[in-house]
């Protein structure tokens, strides 16, 4: 019998003048007063850059926007607060995004990483994302 869990992990988006990324923060190269738009396209991905699928992976997960004040963590659906719905969300500044994730029996895995493309002045860009919460997810030991 699959033994699932969910679980809602928040994880930060800082918008800079950065272009450099560090580990579970989303970093533009945005150095306008606009927002990024998150287009609906954020998935966690393989090393070969296919999608975390639950069929093949024992993973599935949404994407929601977030209170940017909340803190970063793991929550329950009772603690976590509104929820926003994530295609086309704009982040100005700071803002946070929230992955609820149901588990069969998942394994770590150093190469899952995350992808996000959004919109910058029109413009459509892609970043990958490394980050041990991704890699670290396991209902093993």
């Amino acid at each position: 019998m699959k033994r699932k869990a969910t679980l809602l992990i928040l994880f930060l988006l800082l918008l800079t003048a950065c272009s450099k990324s560090s580990s579970g923060e989303f970093l533009t190269t945005n150095m306008y007063t606009n927002p990024a738009i998150i287009n609906s396209s954020l998935e966690l991905i393989k090393e070969d850059g296919k999608p975390v699928l639950f069929e093949d992976d024992s993973i599935s997960y949404q994407f929601y926007g977030a209170d940017s004040q909340k803190s970063e963590g793991t929550y329950t659906l009772d603690n976590i607060g509104d929820l926003k719905d994530i295609e086309c969300i704009k982040i100005k500044g700071k803002g946070k995004i929230v992955i609820g994730m149901t588990l069969g029996k998942v394994t770590k895995d150093s190469n899952r990483k995350l992808k996000v493309n959004y919109t910058i002045n029109g413009k459509i860009r892609e970043q990958i994302i490394l980050s041990d919460t991704y890699k670290e997810i396991s209902t093993t030991k």
